[in-house]
């Protein structure tokens, strides 16, 4: 959903944003997010109109067994400023130090306005994070990547 909301905010939405009267959202923060199914969304999700130029942070646990991950990478291809972060757990929001750090990083990255990528704590090490290697890829085109 807050996928959704952030996709038809934007200024380059296919027949506009959903309202002028609220700025466009800088970043979203998506956990356990997954590619709709619906084939009226599905052209939101791929080119022409993805990658969406939205900065996101995509969570989800690795023991998730409601959202596999699978679904959730889709949904970070379809963002070209995209961090991922696979926590240790399942299908909820992290609340561990070193997951709040993560979170809390990304937020001080977007909301600082900084252009440079996170540090390693977001961008990718031990922590967890990476940045998805197929970022800017066709959702179509990323499954067949895996």
């Amino acid at each position: 959903m807050a996928a959704l909301l952030a996709m038809r905010m934007h200024p380059n939405a296919p027949n506009g944003p959903l309202t002028t009267a609220h700025p466009p959202f800088r970043f979203a923060i998506l956990s356990s997010g997954f590619v709709s199914r619906d084939p009226d969304l599905a052209p939101l999700f791929r080119a022409p109109v993805a990658p969406w130029s939205i900065t996101t942070l995509h969570s989800w646990g690795g023991a998730d067994e409601w959202v596999p991950a699978d679904r959730s990478w889709d949904l970070a291809a379809a963002f070209a400023n995209a961090v991922v972060y696979e926590h240790a757990g399942g299908h909820f929001l992290p609340t561990k130090a070193p997951d709040r750090a993560v979170i809390a990083e990304f937020l001080d990255w977007v909301v600082n306005g900084e252009t440079d990528e996170p540090s390693a704590a977001v961008a990718g090490d031990e922590s967890g994070c990476t940045s998805p290697p197929s970022v800017g890829v066709p959702v179509a085109e990323h499954a067949e990547t895996r």
